[in-house]
């Protein structure tokens, strides 16, 4: 499967006029008039240009340097006859992920892992420092994956298979800009309000009908402003968590102001049993349970008129910096070293204490330290000078690439074709020149959203529960509000011995934690304490009956339903792929 012939509908492969050159795209690439004027003016000439034809003969004219001038969202494979050499290409993002491995005399590559295992001699042999990043992170950073034997092709990158050997060549990398002249906060965001509609506009495609995923956070309604100016009112959004939760009220308000047709998908703890093994399926087990939500948005999609999602990932810490905290930026205080405390600020799912308690002394001596190495790794191909271009180099890299974008995307795409606008060439050049204050506190990507969607800016966000928008007077009733309520919040609680709770503003969309020990509990007692998974190699089994134990008697201070969580995506993907 390279397309669901929405954005690609040509057949594939492509080929040149004598069939020495073959290309499969998957995915799509923008501004493809440019690209047919560029090659016409070459004395290149086709009377049924498509993207797929367009990338075969800008290979062909200018060599592996083509994918350079591409922008969008795409895998593209080429055999070479000429040379006797496949190629394999990914986006600047590697927002498409394609895999590859080596066995015996044989190389073989897909989009997709499971693609892969179907041949008997590629190993299944697990890779115990995957395993270690999967439990530390909630997904596998780098470009491993939880087989020994499989990799995944780097973004920005091209692959070569010569029949002998396999090189890979980095083209592009996330290269900041420090030492230039700063501009004005208002120029910079009338900038990026500028690239943000050009990059929605280059996306809309003829005869697609576009549905876009809205959350109660900023990214989403900065992209819904835009798409609303060039769809009008009537196109389809969708938000789904708990009754009440920030994510539903707020993106019905902002769907409103959007005037989309707006559907609301309630989520209970059953989500994940009910959806878990599909979502193992699907992800191959790159990404924690934790994301079972997106099989239960394209479940639902499907019952409405689009084929192709929308959404706004990595905004916020593109142009707002939202990992750079004190706890990255006064790391010399705190006695660590830079990546450490890099390390430490990606959201960790499992603690490394916890960690070594649970893991079988053999196994723990090979996978100790293993994230922090991944994580120095990572740091060190920065080039910056900057310690906040740095912090984001290293969290575009890991958090973002491989949780927020490549792995939350992978669910959605075996259902329908998805574009993100904010991976938009000119959208990341752009976050690359933008000085580091203009990025703190999301300064500059305030004013932009404040300015030009007023609107929009007066609704609450996710997070914070307030406007961007605001009176003086309101902000300080606000607060006392805010005070009034919590105390109230606190002693219902406590003197109805948690029985009444008052939900919160700015609770989650989900309530694992309550969850996990309710409705919830057979399912995973049923897993991590069965027979056959306490009989695994990796984990002490009495330590796993503990861990299990203190988070559900919630008696023991600091067990998290995250400790759990990687635990159940680890064990389903064992008898999904390893125990066949």
């Amino acid at each position: 499967r390279v397309h669901h012939g929405v954005l690609s509908t040509e057949k594939q492969p492509a080929s040149n006029h004598d069939e020495t050159l073959q290309l499969v795209l998957h995915g799509y690439i923008v501004d493809l008039d440019n690209h047919i004027s560029w090659l016409e003016r070459q004395n290149c000439f086709n009377n049924q240009w498509s993207p797929s034809l367009v990338a075969l003969y800008l290979y062909q004219h200018l060599g592996e340097s083509f994918v350079e001038k591409l922008n969008g969202s795409f895998t593209i494979a080429i055999w070479d006859g000429i040379y006797d050499r496949l190629l394999l290409f990914t986006d600047r993002f590697g927002s498409r992920p394609v895999y590859f491995t080596r066995c015996s005399q044989k190389f073989f590559f897909a989009s997709e892992i499971k693609c892969l295992l179907q041949d008997k001699e590629v190993s299944r042999s697990v890779n115990l420092r995957s395993v270690a990043s999967l439990l530390t992170f909630g997904t596998v950073i780098g470009n491993h994956t939880l087989f020994d034997s499989i990799e995944k092709v780097p973004s920005g990158s091209v692959l070569k298979f010569d029949g002998r050997a396999v090189s890979i060549r980095k083209y592009w990398d996330f290269s900041y800009k420090e030492g230039t002249a700063k501009g004005a906060v208002q120029d910079y965001a009338n900038e990026l309000g500028r690239l943000l509609q050009q990059a929605v506009k280059r996306c809309l495609q003829v005869n697609s009908r576009v549905g876009l995923a809205l959350s109660g956070g900023l990214d989403s309604r900065y992209v819904g402003g835009y798409l609303a100016q060039e769809l009008g009112p009537g196109f389809h959004t969708y938000s789904f968590g708990r009754r009440w939760c920030p994510d539903i009220v707020y993106a019905s308000k902002v769907a409103k102001v959007l005037q989309s047709c707006h559907h609301t998908f309630l989520t209970k703890g059953e989500y994940v049993y009910e959806n878990g093994n599909e979502t193992i399926m699907l992800t191959e087990g790159m990404l924690d349970l934790l994301d079972t939500q997106k099989t239960i948005l394209s479940k639902n999609v499907q019952r409405s008129d689009v084929n192709i999602i929308w959404t706004g990932f990595m905004v916020d810490l593109m142009w707002g910096g939202s990992f750079l905290t004190w706890g990255v930026l006064d790391w010399e205080k705190r006695a660590c070293k830079f990546s450490e405390a890099l390390h430490n600020r990606i959201p960790i799912f499992m603690p490394i204490d916890v960690q070594k308690q649970l893991f079988n002394p053999d196994v723990w001596e090979q996978v100790a330290g293993g994230t922090q190495e991944i994580v120095a790794g990572i740091l060190a191909d920065c080039k910056a000078k900057e310690d906040a271009n740095r912090a984001d180099y290293v969290f575009l890299r890991t958090r973002v690439q491989h949780f927020t974008v490549m792995a939350n995307l992978i669910s959605l795409t075996r259902k329908f074709e998805y574009q993100v606008p904010t991976i938009d060439n000119d959208l990341l050049d752009f976050s690359l020149n933008l000085p580091v204050d203009m990025r703190l506190n999301y300064r500059m990507y305030l004013k932009a959203v404040s300015d030009q969607f007023p609107n929009l800016a007066q609704i609450p966000r996710t997070g914070t529960g307030l406007p961007l928008i605001m009176s003086q007077g309101r902000r300080r009733r606000n607060h006392i509000s805010n005070k009034i309520c919590d105390s109230l919040r606190y002693r219902l609680k406590k003197y109805s011995q948690g029985k009444v709770e008052i939900p919160h503003r700015n609770r989650d969309w989900h309530d694992r934690q309550r969850w996990s020990r309710t409705s919830m509990r057979p399912y995973i007692d049923s897993i991590l304490l069965s027979d056959r998974c306490l009989s695994r190699s990796f984990f002490r089994p009495e330590a796993l009956r503990q861990l299990v134990s203190d988070h559900m008697s919630n008696k023991v201070r600091g067990t998290s339903w995250l400790n759990l969580s990687p635990l159940l995506t680890l064990e389903l993907w064992q008898r999904m792929y390893i125990d066949v």
